[in-house]
């Protein structure tokens, strides 16, 4: 693992560039590469948001900052993982001695990743000892109701009910909690003031609970798995949302980390290229880590806001290089997202682990690239197209595909995997579930999550694990 000390770095410019770096990463001008222009916008109608390519190209930068853009690079990584509060101080004074201060504490979390092995590394279907869910706020979910289109939210459920329903997500969240916890699973919510409120007077005080402040346009802030990464314990990696409607989440993790008294230790953020550096997405979605025959390996999708090259090149350097890497194409959409569309891989591919003497990866083979897998070579830095039969020969995998009648694309194959076999799954996919069950002997727990399913997600989606046995 080659993650870099920010601190050591810093100490070699002066404090003039370093404000200067400070001012871009806040003023950031970027040049925005997208293809809506070239999408059919016939009869008015309006297109699902659609992914940009974010580029700053090193010259303009460098001028801007009298400094090597070595310097941005760190000065935008330790900012990038400040918590709220203190990156607003440092937005407001240019206080230096902060952004060191928070440098030294992000460098003693590297430094203790870099002593982590191959078998530090937790798989999907490692035991879970304590997991995060976040509680999106009225304010925020109001928002949803009025565009559902540009927040891809359905109008009902799957059983007729109005969504998106404030009280409907509390009541589910805490029925996922309540599951967790009655398998031995530590629950946090985060939450704002209010819902804590809500909170107490549902279950009272049997849940840890964070209060932070809800940015009101943050409808999607509930999906908790999306905004950071956790292969590790306790050393999140904060991801980089693709769309503009979900920037800005990362940050509010920070916060919620923060309180949890975790440090994150990288937020992949731009990739130089040499004439332009390019911003890395990457989306806790899009990855799953599977256990193959000598090490685990890494799955992560490709697509509308999928992982790009740059994210690949970053992540490659947090983890031991027994792990392979392995980029999945998702299908897109253009105008039916709905009908078309897979967003993150977790909604295509569920990783089963090992049951029955099989090693087990259930797949939808029409919404992923099953012949067009892109493996990463780390030694070489480059890419190279397999086959996912081959790479589950590699893995010693055995690959099964779920039957789809009567169930929903987004829950189909998304579950929350709580090792030996047993899954937290959406009971709404009765076939898929009866197939889990009874040819593979999975022992399932079944929680309902109507609200949640209607704006896109599902049990592994609003769930996110920080910390294991």
């Amino acid at each position: 693992m080659l993650l870099k000390l920010l601190s050591p770095k810093l100490q070699e410019f002066d404090v003039k560039q370093i404000i200067s770096a400070i001012r871009a990463c806040f003023n950031l001008q970027v040049s925005l590469l997208s293809y809506d222009k070239y999408l059919t916008k016939k009869h008015g109608m309006g297109l699902p948001p659609q992914p940009e390519r974010t580029l700053i190209y090193v010259e303009k930068l460098e001028s801007m900052i009298k400094a090597p853009v070595e310097l941005f690079n760190v000065v935008d990584q330790v900012l990038s993982l400040m918590p709220l509060n203190m990156l607003e101080e440092v937005r407001e004074s240019l206080n230096v001695e902060i952004l060191f201060s928070w440098a030294e504490k992000v460098d003693r979390a590297r430094k203790r990743i870099e002593s982590l092995s191959v078998s530090d590394v937790r798989s999907e279907d490692s035991k879970k000892r304590s997991v995060l869910m976040i509680i999106p706020s009225e304010k925020q979910l109001s928002v949803a109701r009025k565009n559902r289109r540009e927040w891809m939210w359905s109008l009902k459920t799957v059983y007729g009910e109005p969504a998106p329903e404030y009280r409907g997500w509390l009541n589910e969240l805490l029925g996922i909690g309540e599951v967790l916890k009655s398998e031995g699973v530590n629950v946090a919510y985060a939450c704002s003031e209010e819902s804590r409120e809500d909170l107490i007077e549902v279950c009272g005080k049997k849940f840890k609970c964070v209060i932070i402040d809800m940015p009101p346009d943050k409808a999607k802030i509930g999906y908790a798995r999306d905004q950071s990464i956790v292969w590790f314990n306790d050393t999140p990696i904060i991801c980089n949302m693709a769309l503009n409607q979900r920037m800005g989440e990362e940050n509010v993790l920070n916060e919620i980390y923060y309180k949890l008294n975790i440090t994150p230790v990288l937020r992949p953020r731009w990739f130089n290229f040499g004439e332009y550096l390019e911003k890395a997405v990457i989306e806790g979605g899009n990855f799953i880590m599977v256990r193959g025959e000598n090490a685990p390996a890494l799955f992560t999708g490709i697509g509308v806001r999928g992982t790009n090259e740059a994210a690949i090149r970053i992540i490659s350097k947090i983890l031991p290089q027994e792990v392979e890497i392995y980029g999945i194409p998702l299908s897109g959409y253009i105008k039916n997202w709905k009908e078309t569309g897979t967003v993150h891989l977790d909604v295509a591919l569920l990783y089963g682990g090992v049951i029955n003497g099989y090693n087990v990866v259930f797949v939808d083979p029409g919404r992923i690239g099953f012949y067009s897998v892109i493996k990463y070579n780390r030694e070489t830095e480059t890419f190279t197209y397999t086959l996912l039969g081959d790479v589950a020969r590699e893995l010693g995998l055995t690959l099964d595909e779920p039957p789809r009648n009567g169930a929903s694309r987004i829950t189909m194959t998304n579950a929350l995997n709580l090792g030996g076999g047993k899954l937290v799954v959406d009971p709404y996919n009765k076939t898929v579930n009866d197939y889990l069950e009874k040819e593979w002997g999975f022992d399932l727990i079944k929680v309902p999550i109507p609200q949640i399913e209607a704006g896109g997600g599902g049990i592994r989606c609003v769930t996110r694990e920080f910390s294991f046995p």
